[in-house]
């Protein structure tokens, strides 16, 4: 009985090891089939999606001479429907100025646009790129020289910003940067040369006010002289010939019909000065200045034409007023000057009040 209970246990370990290799067996065969199903169907999606990958080899170029670009970095950015941007890839140009992209669903209805920034640190961005292949991106379509209206020296790393110029005839910012040690920079201008107008703006180096280039309609090069020669004007008294600190002194344009135009105003430091950068002077346009110096009365000086130094003397004319009847001054006292004409009559010139020590100054 022993021996036989120990033959039963043996085949009973037997027919489990039997059941565990056929169920091992089983398992393996539809792990196996599973895979083969995956493979199956997860294959036409990778295949799909590897063919909407393209190359894009782009060229980069400067534009107005044509030389390739090497070492500079280029960026693609995915472009969406709303014209937002986001970034992809980078790739920096080979000796040949060329970069190669592998771009997802380029050709199949994804959008590129690429960015670079090949001079002056200012960004330019490309056309739209919608298909795979070559793609020659040119950069520096404009380039500026800039140079001093004053003394005619290099203007280096020197602001400069470029404005659209309307069908309004309004004025839209665009860009801007500094220029380079030899007083270049270069810019592209979204559709010049394709009948869209720009202006470049600078600071005058004389005093600061803004000047305009030239219309620019085409690519190419430019030079953008910056302001004019200065005129240094010292105001002084008339009759002692000190010089007055401290006083605004007015600049006006002399426009046709005696009219004028208001173009800036500036206070005098402590040596009476003021330095003024004025458009035309001394090639034809004519300026006046005008300051409230004595009495709250406006002097004008003489007509302007030439840059260079100028004396704006004020209170020619200096007038005590006293009583009569007792000799004393008399203080806010209103005076009216009158120009005696040929005809004997008389014409109203000027009216004010003395100060406090009754004295009043004119210039006639």
């Amino acid at each position: 009985m022993l021996i036989k209970q120990t033959i039963d246990v043996s085949q009973h370990h037997s027919f489990q090891h039997i059941l565990q290799r056929y169920a091992w067996e089983k398992c393996r065969a539809f792990l196996s089939l599973l895979t083969l199903l995956l493979v199956l169907v997860l294959t036409p999606y990778a295949q799909l999606e590897a063919a909407q990958t393209r190359q894009l080899t782009v060229n980069l170029t400067d534009r107005l001479s044509q030389q390739k670009l090497s070492g500079l970095s280029v960026t693609a950015y995915q472009r969406a429907s709303d014209g937002k941007l986001k970034w992809f890839a980078n790739k920096t140009t080979d000796t040949q100025g060329q970069a190669i992209f592998t771009l997802e669903g380029l050709g199949f209805g994804q959008n590129y646009v690429l960015t670079v920034n090949a001079f002056n640190n200012i960004t330019t961005y490309s056309k739209v790129v919608s298909s795979s292949g070559i793609f020659a991106f040119q950069v520096g379509a404009l380039s500026a020289s800039i140079t001093s209206g004053a003394d005619g020296s290099l203007l280096k790393n020197y602001s400069i910003t470029a404005y659209e110029i309307l069908a309004d005839g309004k004025q839209k910012w665009r860009t801007s940067g500094k220029t380079d040690q030899q007083g270049i920079i270069r810019f592209d201008l979204e559709n010049l040369g394709s009948g869209t107008n720009y202006i470049l703006k600078a600071k005058s180096p004389v005093d600061s006010s803004y000047k305009n280039s030239q219309i620019i309609s085409n690519i190419g090069k430019i030079a953008f002289k910056v302001g004019n020669k200065a005129l240094n004007i010292t105001l002084r008294d008339s009759i002692s010939g000190q010089i007055i600190a401290g006083q605004k002194v007015i600049v006006q344009e002399l426009l046709a019909n005696d009219k004028s135009d208001w173009i800036t105003e500036r206070t005098t430091d402590a040596n009476g000065q003021i330095i003024v950068d004025l458009d035309g002077l001394g090639a034809g346009r004519s300026y006046k200045l005008a300051s409230k110096v004595y009495n709250n009365l406006y002097s004008y000086s003489d007509l302007i034409t030439t840059t260079g130094s100028f004396s704006f003397n004020v209170g020619t004319l200096a007038v005590a007023v006293k009583s009569g009847a007792s000799e004393k001054a008399l203080p806010d006292f209103r005076i009216t000057v009158y120009e005696r004409l040929s005809d004997a009559s008389n014409k109203w010139h000027a009216s004010g009040n003395t100060d406090t020590s009754g004295i009043i100054r004119f210039d006639l």
